[in-house]
C-alpha cells in the first residue's frame, strides 16, 4: 500500500478534478478493496461490481474525508458498509 502522504496528496488532486491523480488513487486503494470485499461480500454479489460500487462511493465522498484518521482506515469502513449494506438488501 501507498504511504498515506502519498495518498492524502492524490486525494487532494482528485479534489482539484485531477483525473490522473484519481486513477492513480483507485490504483493505489484496489488491493486493499478487493480484499475486504473478498472478506465481507454477499454470496450473490460479484467482487468486481462491488469493488466499483464501492469506488463510486469513495469518490463521491472523497470531500467528506477529514484526514483525521489515515484514508486507507476510511476506505476500509466505507468498503465494509457497502458490503454490510449489500447483505441487508
Amino acid at each position: 500500500m501507498a504511504d498515506d502522504r502519498i495518498l492524502r496528496d492524490l486525494v487532494a488532486r482528485a479534489l482539484r478534478k485531477d483525473e490522473d491523480a484519481a486513477r492513480e488513487l483507485v490504483q493505489a486503494l484496489y488491493p486493499l478493496v478487493a480484499r475486504l470485499v473478498r472478506a465481507h461480500r454477499p454470496s450473490r454479489s460479484a467482487e468486481e461490481d462491488l469493488c466499483q460500487m464501492i469506488f463510486i462511493k469513495i469518490m463521491q465522498k472523497l470531500s467528506q474525508f477529514s484526514g483525521q484518521v489515515p484514508l486507507e482506515h476510511w476506505v476500509s469502513r466505507v468498503a465494509i458498509n457497502t458490503c454490510i449494506n449489500q447483505i441487508q438488501a
